[in-house]
């Protein structure tokens, strides 16, 4: 019952959020290409180890880039094999580990560069969103627990960005400032607590905000001035370093935030099921509790409150190998970390690696294996360049289990165009 309670509470966080890069064309995601997103996924014209520049590659002096598109769901209690089973069998037992979907979504669609040698610049529009519906286990199974948390939570982002680059000596600098605001953001507070040793104590408490750009109530309102977002700053810098013929190393730092973005318009439910009081769970206790349901309000209020809101920070080192000591085959390492703050504990460690395929600049495969924004990715990406117009695409399978990560706990796909001379 308290799965149906939270479960269309979802809805709002399908909006979707975090940020693992993608490939380009020119397979090595230079610097003025749009950089990863705050969703953990990127844009599509990325690489997929965010490993530096196109050295490897020519670059064109003119690039127009359009619709990069990415995708991506995952959960750990359905694979792609149970769902094309004729009969699905649901293991309830497996509750006990929790519950848990993730939704990604990204958009660039547009973004313009300029390389002009020793230095470039360029700019990009990019729409980028992440659901989070993370249940406690203890609470869908009736476990012994007090104050359990579930991470429910999701953000809708819109920037503008600047790409520049520039190079000093065999250091290749990166900044890339971006104006952004937030659309809708999404972090409610819910506990859950089963205390058998003092009297049978069962308590769901629950407040859920979901701040937006605009009033959902006071269409009137619309446009005061009082009641607009504000918009966030926050810079991406990288360097690049190469060693040697066959060696690169950089470091990446993305999004460190300068100023949040706030929002002032929310919607709220909130409300207790059950309480503080011990209850006798073979007498009448039971039906003191589903009474309990009848009582939660189920019309929202709305208000006007001051939520600040960042994007997710990351920081990535990495090594470009050139195992041949040619762009032919590159095996690149990588290992940092992200500060989320849509989840309950924000810090994560991220590494992995990935192996690019380069034939003759025309053909880049890249495949790897990454542990990003608390999920495992087995990805495998084809860029096409045909001079004057490049193309990728790409596909991932992905899970919060390793094992999972190979039989379709999750899928995401990417896709991207791109005219230059």
């Amino acid at each position: 019952m308290i799965c149906l309670l939270i479960l269309p509470l979802c809805a709002y966080a399908d909006d979707d959020s975090p940020l693992e890069p993608q490939p380009s064309a020119t397979g090595e995601g230079s610097p003025d290409e749009p950089q990863p997103s705050a969703t953990g996924e990127g844009s599509p014209v990325n690489n997929s180890n965010s490993s530096g520049d196109s050295a490897d590659k020519k670059e064109k002096k003119f690039e127009l880039g359009f619709l990069n598109i990415n995708l991506a769901f995952t959960n750990d209690f359905l694979t792609l094999a149970d769902i094309f089973q004729e009969t699905i069998v649901l293991d309830i037992d497996r509750f006990s580990n929790g519950f848990r979907v993730n939704l990604n979504a990204s958009i660039v669609p547009v973004y313009l560069n300029i390389n002009l040698g020793g230095w470039g610049i360029g700019f990009a529009v990019n729409v980028e969103a992440l659901g989070i519906f993370n249940l406690s286990g203890k609470m869908l199974t009736f476990s012994d627990a007090i104050d359990d948390k579930s991470d429910v939570s999701g953000a809708l982002f819109a920037s503008v960005e600047v790409n520049s680059y520039f190079n000093i000596q065999k250091f290749k600098i990166k900044v890339k400032p971006s104006l952004f605001y937030t659309i809708a953001y999404f972090k409610p507070d819910i506990s859950y607590t089963f205390d058998p040793e003092s009297g049978n104590i069962l308590k769901l408490d629950y407040d859920v905000q979901v701040y937006t750009a605009f009033p959902l109530e006071d269409t009137g309102n619309m446009f005061d001035i009082n009641v607009l977002p504000t918009p966030g700053i926050d810079i991406s810098l990288g360097v690049e370093y190469a060693i040697s013929k066959e060696f690169d190393v950089g470091l990446e730092l993305i999004n460190i935030p300068i100023i949040p973005s706030v929002l002032k318009n929310y919607m709220q439910f909130s409300g207790i099921i059950g309480g503080d009081e011990p209850m006798d769970l073979l007498g009448d206790g039971m039906d003191s509790l589903f009474s309990s349901f009848n009582n939660v309000n189920s019309e929202p209020s709305y208000g006007i409150g001051n939520q600040e809101t960042r994007r997710p920070f990351r920081l990535s080192t990495w090594v470009n190998w050139r195992v041949l000591g040619t762009p032919f085959l590159t095996l690149t390492p990588m290992i940092g970390f992200s500060i989320n703050e849509l989840y309950t504990e924000v810090f994560s460690m991220e590494f992995g690696a990935n192996v690019c395929l380069n034939l003759s600049d025309t053909l880049l495969i890249t495949a790897g294996t990454n542990y990003i924004d608390r999920l495992w990715r087995n990805s495998v990406d084809f860029a096409v360049n045909l001079k004057v117009f490049e193309f990728n695409i790409g596909l991932d399978m992905r899970s919060y289990d390793f094992i999972k990560s190979w039989t379709g706990g999750g899928i995401g796909i990417n896709f991207g165009f791109m005219v230059g001379f």
